[in-house]
Protein backbone atom coordinates (compact mmCIF):
# COMPACT_ATOMS: atom_id res chain seq x y z
CA UNK A 1 0.00 0.00 0.00
CA UNK A 2 1.21 3.54 -0.68
CA UNK A 3 2.50 5.49 2.28
CA UNK A 4 -0.16 7.86 3.56
CA UNK A 5 0.62 11.33 4.90
CA UNK A 6 -0.47 12.16 8.44
CA UNK A 7 -3.49 14.09 7.13
CA UNK A 8 -5.25 12.07 4.46
CA UNK A 9 -8.38 14.09 3.72
CA UNK A 10 -9.55 17.67 3.50
CA UNK A 11 -12.91 19.24 4.15
CA UNK A 12 -15.21 19.40 1.14
CA UNK A 13 -16.82 22.63 2.31
CA UNK A 14 -16.37 25.92 0.42
CA UNK A 15 -17.40 29.46 1.25
CA UNK A 16 -18.99 31.92 -1.15
CA UNK A 17 -19.35 35.66 -1.02
CA UNK A 18 -22.12 37.57 -2.75
CA UNK A 19 -20.85 39.84 -5.55
CA UNK A 20 -22.73 42.62 -7.29
CA UNK A 21 -23.31 42.01 -11.01
CA UNK A 22 -20.69 43.62 -13.25
CA UNK A 23 -22.03 46.63 -15.15
CA UNK A 24 -20.47 45.51 -18.44
CA UNK A 25 -22.94 45.58 -21.39
CA UNK A 26 -22.01 41.95 -22.07
CA UNK A 27 -22.36 40.88 -18.43
CA UNK A 28 -24.37 37.83 -19.52
CA UNK A 29 -21.19 36.46 -21.13
CA UNK A 30 -19.08 36.68 -17.95
CA UNK A 31 -18.54 33.17 -16.48
CA UNK A 32 -20.28 32.45 -13.21
CA UNK A 33 -18.62 33.42 -9.94
CA UNK A 34 -18.05 29.75 -9.06
CA UNK A 35 -15.31 29.62 -11.71
CA UNK A 36 -13.38 32.54 -10.17
CA UNK A 37 -10.29 32.06 -8.05
CA UNK A 38 -10.51 31.50 -4.32
CA UNK A 39 -6.92 32.66 -3.76
CA UNK A 40 -7.64 36.32 -3.10
CA UNK A 41 -4.07 36.96 -1.97
CA UNK A 42 -2.96 36.81 -5.61
CA UNK A 43 -5.19 39.48 -7.02
CA UNK A 44 -4.16 42.94 -5.88
CA UNK A 45 -4.49 45.42 -8.78
CA UNK A 46 -0.86 46.52 -8.35
CA UNK A 47 0.40 42.93 -8.35
CA UNK A 48 0.91 42.79 -4.57
CA UNK A 49 -0.67 39.91 -2.62
CA UNK A 50 -3.39 42.06 -1.11
CA UNK A 51 -7.14 42.07 -1.54
CA UNK A 52 -8.43 45.31 0.03
CA UNK A 53 -11.75 45.49 1.80
CA UNK A 54 -14.68 46.21 -0.54
CA UNK A 55 -12.52 45.31 -3.54
CA UNK A 56 -14.29 45.90 -6.87
CA UNK A 57 -11.56 44.74 -9.22
CA UNK A 58 -12.41 41.06 -9.19
CA UNK A 59 -14.80 38.35 -8.07
CA UNK A 60 -14.35 36.65 -4.71
CA UNK A 61 -15.31 33.23 -3.45
CA UNK A 62 -14.79 30.94 -6.43
CA UNK A 63 -13.14 27.53 -6.60
CA UNK A 64 -10.23 27.94 -9.04
CA UNK A 65 -6.71 27.07 -7.85
CA UNK A 66 -3.87 28.89 -9.60
CA UNK A 67 -0.56 27.47 -10.75
CA UNK A 68 2.82 28.92 -11.70
CA UNK A 69 3.73 29.39 -15.37
CA UNK A 70 7.37 30.26 -16.07
CA UNK A 71 7.64 31.44 -12.48
CA UNK A 72 4.52 33.65 -12.62
CA UNK A 73 1.01 33.07 -11.36
CA UNK A 74 -1.23 32.07 -14.27
CA UNK A 75 -3.99 34.63 -13.60
CA UNK A 76 -1.43 37.38 -13.06
CA UNK A 77 0.17 36.49 -16.40
CA UNK A 78 -3.14 36.91 -18.26
CA UNK A 79 -3.83 40.12 -16.32
CA UNK A 80 -0.40 41.44 -17.37
CA UNK A 81 -1.26 40.70 -21.01
CA UNK A 82 -4.49 42.71 -20.72
CA UNK A 83 -2.52 45.77 -19.57
CA UNK A 84 -0.20 45.66 -22.59
CA UNK A 85 -0.86 47.82 -25.65
CA UNK A 86 -2.12 45.88 -27.51
CA UNK A 87 -2.70 42.79 -25.34
CA UNK A 88 -0.61 39.90 -26.73
CA UNK A 89 -2.39 36.69 -27.70
CA UNK A 90 -1.97 33.60 -25.52
CA UNK A 91 -1.36 29.98 -26.51
CA UNK A 92 -2.15 27.20 -24.02
CA UNK A 93 -1.08 23.65 -24.77
CA UNK A 94 -0.90 20.34 -23.00
CA UNK A 95 -2.66 16.99 -22.45
CA UNK A 96 -6.44 16.71 -22.08
CA UNK A 97 -8.02 17.67 -18.80
CA UNK A 98 -5.40 19.56 -16.74
CA UNK A 99 -7.30 22.85 -16.77
CA UNK A 100 -6.62 24.82 -19.98
CA UNK A 101 -10.25 25.81 -20.49
CA UNK A 102 -10.77 26.21 -16.75
CA UNK A 103 -7.91 28.72 -16.57
CA UNK A 104 -9.56 30.96 -19.17
CA UNK A 105 -12.96 30.70 -17.49
CA UNK A 106 -11.42 31.44 -14.09
CA UNK A 107 -9.57 34.47 -15.42
CA UNK A 108 -12.68 35.92 -17.08
CA UNK A 109 -14.87 35.15 -14.06
CA UNK A 110 -12.32 36.64 -11.65
CA UNK A 111 -11.86 39.90 -13.53
CA UNK A 112 -15.41 40.13 -14.90
CA UNK A 113 -14.49 39.85 -18.57
CA UNK A 114 -17.08 38.67 -21.13
CA UNK A 115 -15.99 35.38 -22.70
CA UNK A 116 -16.94 33.61 -25.91
CA UNK A 117 -15.53 30.15 -26.64
CA UNK A 118 -15.29 28.60 -30.10
CA UNK A 119 -14.95 24.82 -29.96
CA UNK A 120 -13.10 23.91 -33.12
CA UNK A 121 -13.86 20.80 -35.15
CA UNK A 122 -13.12 19.57 -38.65
CA UNK A 123 -16.30 20.78 -40.35
CA UNK A 124 -16.56 24.20 -38.71
CA UNK A 125 -17.87 26.94 -41.03
CA UNK A 126 -16.02 30.26 -40.71
CA UNK A 127 -19.00 32.10 -42.20
CA UNK A 128 -20.97 31.49 -38.98
CA UNK A 129 -18.48 33.20 -36.66
CA UNK A 130 -19.50 36.81 -37.10
CA UNK A 131 -23.27 36.74 -37.51
CA UNK A 132 -25.94 36.14 -40.12
CA UNK A 133 -28.67 37.73 -42.15
CA UNK A 134 -32.15 37.12 -40.73
CA UNK A 135 -35.65 38.11 -41.87
CA UNK A 136 -37.00 41.26 -40.24
CA UNK A 137 -40.03 41.10 -38.00
CA UNK A 138 -43.18 40.52 -40.05
CA UNK A 139 -41.46 38.88 -43.02
CA UNK A 140 -42.87 35.50 -44.09
CA UNK A 141 -40.20 33.10 -42.85
CA UNK A 142 -41.74 30.17 -44.72
CA UNK A 143 -41.33 32.08 -47.98
CA UNK A 144 -37.70 32.84 -47.14
CA UNK A 145 -37.01 29.17 -46.45
CA UNK A 146 -38.71 28.13 -49.72
CA UNK A 147 -36.62 30.54 -51.76
CA UNK A 148 -33.45 29.51 -49.91
CA UNK A 149 -34.17 25.85 -50.71
CA UNK A 150 -34.67 26.67 -54.39
CA UNK A 151 -31.40 28.63 -54.49
CA UNK A 152 -29.44 25.85 -52.79
CA UNK A 153 -30.84 23.17 -55.09
CA UNK A 154 -29.50 25.08 -58.12
CA UNK A 155 -26.00 25.65 -56.74
CA UNK A 156 -23.02 23.26 -57.03
CA UNK A 157 -22.86 20.86 -54.10
CA UNK A 158 -19.80 22.55 -52.57
CA UNK A 159 -21.62 25.91 -52.38
CA UNK A 160 -25.06 24.83 -51.13
CA UNK A 161 -24.23 25.33 -47.45
CA UNK A 162 -22.05 28.40 -47.98
CA UNK A 163 -24.24 31.24 -46.69
CA UNK A 164 -21.88 33.86 -48.13
CA UNK A 165 -23.02 32.53 -51.52
CA UNK A 166 -26.62 31.59 -50.74
CA UNK A 167 -27.88 34.65 -48.85
CA UNK A 168 -26.95 37.37 -51.39
CA UNK A 169 -28.98 35.48 -53.98
CA UNK A 170 -31.93 35.01 -51.62
CA UNK A 171 -31.91 38.71 -50.68
CA UNK A 172 -31.67 39.75 -54.32
CA UNK A 173 -34.81 37.71 -55.05
CA UNK A 174 -36.87 38.81 -52.03
CA UNK A 175 -35.43 42.29 -51.48
CA UNK A 176 -32.57 43.25 -49.19
CA UNK A 177 -34.83 45.57 -47.19
CA UNK A 178 -36.55 42.47 -45.76
CA UNK A 179 -33.39 41.34 -43.96
CA UNK A 180 -31.24 42.56 -41.11
CA UNK A 181 -27.76 41.55 -39.98
CA UNK A 182 -27.55 39.96 -36.52
CA UNK A 183 -24.05 40.24 -35.05
CA UNK A 184 -22.72 37.21 -33.19
CA UNK A 185 -21.35 37.22 -29.66
CA UNK A 186 -17.91 36.78 -31.25
CA UNK A 187 -18.19 40.24 -32.79
CA UNK A 188 -19.48 41.76 -29.56
CA UNK A 189 -16.59 40.53 -27.41
CA UNK A 190 -14.12 41.68 -30.07
CA UNK A 191 -15.31 45.26 -30.16
CA UNK A 192 -16.29 45.54 -26.49
CA UNK A 193 -13.01 44.44 -24.87
CA UNK A 194 -14.02 40.86 -24.15
CA UNK A 195 -12.10 37.60 -24.47
CA UNK A 196 -12.22 35.20 -27.44
CA UNK A 197 -11.06 31.66 -26.72
CA UNK A 198 -10.60 29.00 -29.42
CA UNK A 199 -10.47 25.53 -27.87
CA UNK A 200 -8.97 22.51 -29.66
CA UNK A 201 -7.44 24.97 -32.13
CA UNK A 202 -5.49 22.32 -33.98
CA UNK A 203 -8.78 21.08 -35.43
CA UNK A 204 -9.07 24.34 -37.37
CA UNK A 205 -8.19 24.02 -41.04
CA UNK A 206 -5.97 26.56 -42.76
CA UNK A 207 -8.98 28.19 -44.45
CA UNK A 208 -10.71 28.71 -41.10
CA UNK A 209 -7.66 29.94 -39.19
CA UNK A 210 -6.92 32.41 -42.00
CA UNK A 211 -10.24 34.14 -41.25
CA UNK A 212 -8.75 35.25 -37.92
CA UNK A 213 -5.27 36.23 -39.08
CA UNK A 214 -6.08 39.93 -39.30
CA UNK A 215 -7.67 39.85 -35.83
CA UNK A 216 -4.70 38.20 -34.15
CA UNK A 217 -1.98 40.41 -35.61
CA UNK A 218 -1.40 44.16 -35.26
CA UNK A 219 -4.38 44.99 -37.46
CA UNK A 220 -6.72 43.67 -34.74
CA UNK A 221 -9.75 43.65 -36.99
CA UNK A 222 -12.09 41.29 -38.80
CA UNK A 223 -13.80 41.70 -42.16
CA UNK A 224 -17.36 40.43 -42.54
CA UNK A 225 -17.56 39.46 -46.19
CA UNK A 226 -21.29 38.72 -46.09
CA UNK A 227 -22.02 42.25 -44.87
CA UNK A 228 -20.37 44.12 -47.70
CA UNK A 229 -16.80 43.66 -46.37
CA UNK A 230 -17.61 45.53 -43.17
CA UNK A 231 -14.52 45.98 -40.98
CA UNK A 232 -14.88 45.47 -37.21
CA UNK A 233 -12.07 46.93 -35.09
CA UNK A 234 -11.13 45.23 -31.83
CA UNK A 235 -11.43 47.20 -28.60
CA UNK A 236 -8.15 48.31 -27.01
CA UNK A 237 -8.30 45.68 -24.25
CA UNK A 238 -9.65 42.80 -26.35
CA UNK A 239 -7.84 39.53 -25.58
CA UNK A 240 -7.59 36.21 -27.39
CA UNK A 241 -6.25 32.75 -26.60
CA UNK A 242 -6.13 29.33 -28.19
CA UNK A 243 -5.75 25.93 -26.52
CA UNK A 244 -4.81 22.58 -27.95
CA UNK A 245 -3.31 19.17 -27.24
CA UNK A 246 -0.41 18.56 -29.64
CA UNK A 247 -0.84 14.79 -29.31
CA UNK A 248 -4.55 14.58 -30.16
CA UNK A 249 -5.31 12.00 -32.84
CA UNK A 250 -6.98 13.41 -35.95
CA UNK A 251 -5.81 16.94 -35.36
CA UNK A 252 -3.40 18.83 -37.60
CA UNK A 253 -0.41 21.07 -36.93
CA UNK A 254 -1.32 24.73 -36.49
CA UNK A 255 -0.33 26.78 -39.55
CA UNK A 256 2.87 28.69 -38.84
CA UNK A 257 1.30 32.03 -39.83
CA UNK A 258 -1.52 31.43 -37.33
CA UNK A 259 0.58 30.02 -34.50
CA UNK A 260 3.12 32.85 -34.76
CA UNK A 261 0.44 35.34 -33.72
CA UNK A 262 0.23 33.83 -30.21
CA UNK A 263 3.29 35.06 -28.39
CA UNK A 264 2.68 34.12 -24.74
CA UNK A 265 3.17 30.35 -24.47
CA UNK A 266 1.53 28.65 -21.49
CA UNK A 267 2.18 24.93 -20.99
CA UNK A 268 -0.58 23.37 -18.87
CA UNK A 269 0.18 19.91 -17.53
CA UNK A 270 -1.16 17.84 -14.66
CA UNK A 271 -0.09 19.59 -11.46
CA UNK A 272 -0.04 17.68 -8.18
CA UNK A 273 -0.10 20.88 -6.12
CA UNK A 274 -3.27 21.99 -7.90
CA UNK A 275 -4.82 18.55 -7.65
CA UNK A 276 -4.15 18.47 -3.90
CA UNK A 277 -6.47 21.45 -3.62
CA UNK A 278 -9.13 19.96 -5.90
CA UNK A 279 -9.21 16.40 -4.60
CA UNK A 280 -10.26 15.23 -1.15
CA UNK A 281 -8.32 11.96 -0.82
CA UNK A 282 -4.59 11.43 -1.04
CA UNK A 283 -5.32 7.94 -2.35
CA UNK A 284 -6.78 9.54 -5.47
CA UNK A 285 -3.59 11.53 -5.99
CA UNK A 286 -1.46 8.42 -5.59
CA UNK A 287 -3.68 6.40 -7.90
CA UNK A 288 -3.54 9.13 -10.54
CA UNK A 289 0.25 9.22 -10.31
CA UNK A 290 0.50 5.45 -10.75
CA UNK A 291 -1.84 5.44 -13.76
CA UNK A 292 0.09 8.30 -15.39
CA UNK A 293 3.30 6.35 -14.89
CA UNK A 294 1.57 3.59 -16.82
CA UNK A 295 0.88 6.04 -19.65
CA UNK A 296 4.53 7.11 -19.73
CA UNK A 297 5.67 3.47 -19.84
CA UNK A 298 3.31 2.69 -22.71
CA UNK A 299 1.07 0.34 -20.71
CA UNK A 300 -1.92 2.72 -21.01
CA UNK A 301 -2.90 5.05 -23.88
CA UNK A 302 -5.89 6.83 -22.34
CA UNK A 303 -4.92 10.12 -20.62
CA UNK A 304 -5.59 10.32 -16.88
CA UNK A 305 -6.94 13.84 -16.58
CA UNK A 306 -7.54 15.89 -13.48
CA UNK A 307 -11.19 15.94 -14.51
CA UNK A 308 -11.27 12.12 -14.55
CA UNK A 309 -9.92 11.97 -10.99
CA UNK A 310 -12.42 14.57 -9.78
CA UNK A 311 -15.28 12.59 -11.31
CA UNK A 312 -13.99 9.44 -9.59
CA UNK A 313 -14.17 11.13 -6.18
CA UNK A 314 -17.60 12.60 -6.90
CA UNK A 315 -19.06 9.18 -7.71
CA UNK A 316 -17.31 7.56 -4.74
CA UNK A 317 -18.93 10.20 -2.52
CA UNK A 318 -22.37 10.40 -4.14
CA UNK A 319 -22.81 6.72 -5.09
CA UNK A 320 -20.33 4.26 -3.61
CA UNK A 321 -16.71 3.22 -4.02
CA UNK A 322 -17.33 0.16 -6.18
CA UNK A 323 -19.41 2.15 -8.68
CA UNK A 324 -16.67 4.79 -8.86
CA UNK A 325 -14.01 2.15 -9.52
CA UNK A 326 -16.00 0.34 -12.20
CA UNK A 327 -16.97 3.61 -13.86
CA UNK A 328 -13.36 4.82 -13.90
CA UNK A 329 -12.04 1.59 -15.41
CA UNK A 330 -14.78 1.64 -18.07
CA UNK A 331 -13.49 5.02 -19.30
CA UNK A 332 -10.29 3.37 -20.58
CA UNK A 333 -9.82 1.42 -23.80
CA UNK A 334 -10.97 -2.18 -23.55
CA UNK A 335 -7.46 -3.63 -23.84
CA UNK A 336 -6.25 -1.37 -20.98
CA UNK A 337 -8.91 -2.18 -18.41
CA UNK A 338 -7.29 -5.18 -16.75
CA UNK A 339 -4.08 -3.19 -16.20
CA UNK A 340 -6.03 -0.18 -14.90
CA UNK A 341 -8.17 -2.31 -12.60
CA UNK A 342 -5.09 -3.90 -11.08
CA UNK A 343 -3.63 -0.47 -10.35
CA UNK A 344 -6.86 0.93 -8.92
CA UNK A 345 -7.47 -2.08 -6.64
CA UNK A 346 -4.09 -1.43 -4.99
CA UNK A 347 -5.62 1.68 -3.38
CA UNK A 348 -9.03 0.24 -2.52
CA UNK A 349 -8.44 -0.05 1.22
CA UNK A 350 -7.03 3.49 1.34
CA UNK A 351 -10.12 4.78 -0.46
CA UNK A 352 -12.46 3.04 1.95
CA UNK A 353 -10.61 4.42 4.97
CA UNK A 354 -10.43 7.97 3.65
CA UNK A 355 -14.06 8.02 2.54
CA UNK A 356 -15.00 7.04 6.07
CA UNK A 357 -12.99 10.00 7.37
CA UNK A 358 -14.70 12.34 4.88
CA UNK A 359 -18.16 11.23 5.95
CA UNK A 360 -17.17 11.68 9.60
CA UNK A 361 -15.98 15.24 8.87
CA UNK A 362 -19.23 15.98 7.06
CA UNK A 363 -21.32 14.62 9.95
CA UNK A 364 -19.36 16.69 12.48
CA UNK A 365 -19.93 19.78 10.36
CA UNK A 366 -23.66 19.11 10.19
CA UNK A 367 -23.79 18.74 13.98
CA UNK A 368 -22.11 22.15 14.43
CA UNK A 369 -24.74 23.96 12.35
Amino acid sequence: MPTKPTSTVRSRRATTVKVEEAPHPLAHLIPDQEFATKEMRLLGSDGNPICPENCTEHQHGGTYLSRDVHGRNDLSLLRYARRCDPPPNVKLYGPPGPGKTTLIMAYCATFKIPLVTINAFGGIDPNTFFGQWAPKSGVDVAEVMRVMGDVQSNLPAKERNDMSVVMPIVMAILGQDKFQWIYSDVVEVIRQDGFLFIDEANYLGGKVSAVFNSLFDRRRQITILEKGNEVIKAGPRFQAAIAYNPETEGSRPLPDAFQDRFVINVPIDYDRDVEEGLLSMYATLDMGEKLRNGVQMGEIRTPVSTRKLMDFEKFAWDMDLEFAIQNLVASFHKDERDTVMGSVRMFEDDFAEQLTQLHKLADEGDDEQ
